[in-house]
């Protein structure tokens, strides 16, 4: 196996490049659809229907433009399935559970992702493959319009350039209208992934978290805590077993905030760490108590251990008196 950071430093990597690959799937589509109805409405609005070969090269334009903007997409789509991959195989590297990136197949294991959600309706589909065929069609209309237009536009007089102009406009609006309604339709199935792409980096800090909990020098920590500390630890007195009770409280503390926020699945931190926060809260609530005391004192607010004393009592404790011996 490659260097531990190396690797870790590539992840990050691979997650960045993802978040900035999405962005621009979304974005490109809705610049397309703008940049297309703009060259339109020039072509058959504001050109004289005498100039056929300046509303044929408004329209060229606007073909070569969308198809550039088609081949941008696709390309961005394929390297996120690569990044994807990637992000994949290095978790299974380093032996973590899988970030829920795009829908689960119905063979793939839920035990193997951090959290996932049931795919419902809409949600089964695929919001790059919708942004993708609306792209094709809006191209595709582009080239039917240049094709055409030239056949509309010979020998025509002035009423017939009046009701030339106004074929043209609903030509255009419909295929606007098609074009723009693919898009809102990705953009909707989009709407849940985008929310849980935006919980990736806490996520992957959470597994970070995970990872370096459950090296030995942590895990001794919590285990002399559990084990060797006093059941009342108000009066604890030694300077080691007061960095040890720090240090084990601020890192229950950052998973209890990190739950409150919802930045990551409530019940898997339970289920991984419930038991030993709810433990250690109990054998380190004296010297939290202490703390508040001396704080209280200076007249300063405390909210040391907040999120400790809140992910043990308020979501452990209960959790953990209901499940079944």
């Amino acid at each position: 196996m490659a260097d531990k950071d190396v690797v870790l430093t590539q992840y990050k990597e691979c997650l960045a490049n993802i978040r900035e690959h999405k962005k621009f799937i979304w974005q490109i589509p809705a610049v397309a659809t703008t940049v297309g109805a703009a060259f339109a409405v020039v072509a058959f609005v504001y050109v004289p229907a005498d100039k056929l070969y300046i509303t044929e090269l408004l329209l060229f334009f606007g073909l070569v433009i969308t198809f550039c903007l088609l081949i941008a997409v696709i390309k961005h789509s394929y390297f996120t399935r690569i990044w994807n991959e990637t992000v994949i195989k290095i978790e299974n590297e380093l032996g973590l559970k899988h970030i829920q990136a795009y829908t689960i197949k119905k063979d793939e294991k839920h035990e193997d992702y951090w959290h996932t959600d049931k795919a419902k309706c809409l949600e089964r589909c695929s919001s790059h493959e919708v942004l993708i065929g609306g792209m094709y069609l809006l191209t595709f209309l582009y080239a039917i319009l240049l094709v055409v237009t030239p056949f509309w536009k010979i020998q025509i007089n002035t009423k017939e350039i009046f009701e030339e102009v106004s074929i043209m406009s609903i030509v255009i609006a419909i295929s606007e209208a098609v074009a723009a309604l693919a898009l809102v339709i990705g953009l909707i199935i989009a709407c849940k992934q985008i929310n849980e792409h935006k919980r990736i980096r806490n996520l992957q800090e959470f597994a970070t978290l995970m990872e370096q909990w459950g090296q030995d020098e942590a895990r001794g920590k919590r285990l002399k805590v559990i084990t060797k500390f006093p059941d009342d630890t108000y009066n604890l007195t030694e300077e080691e077993d007061k960095l040890i009770a720090g240090s084990v409280g601020a890192r229950f503390n950052r998973i209890g905030f990190m739950v409150k926020k919802k930045l990551i699945p409530k019940e898997y931190a339970i289920e991984i760490e419930g038991e030993s926060a709810l433990r250690c809260w109990r054998k380190l609530e004296g010297y939290v108590r202490k703390i508040h005391e001396e704080y209280e004192e200076q007249g300063i607010q405390s909210n040391y251990m907040k999120y400790f004393k809140w992910f043990a009592v308020d979501i452990c404790k209960p959790h953990l008196e209901k499940k079944p011996q």
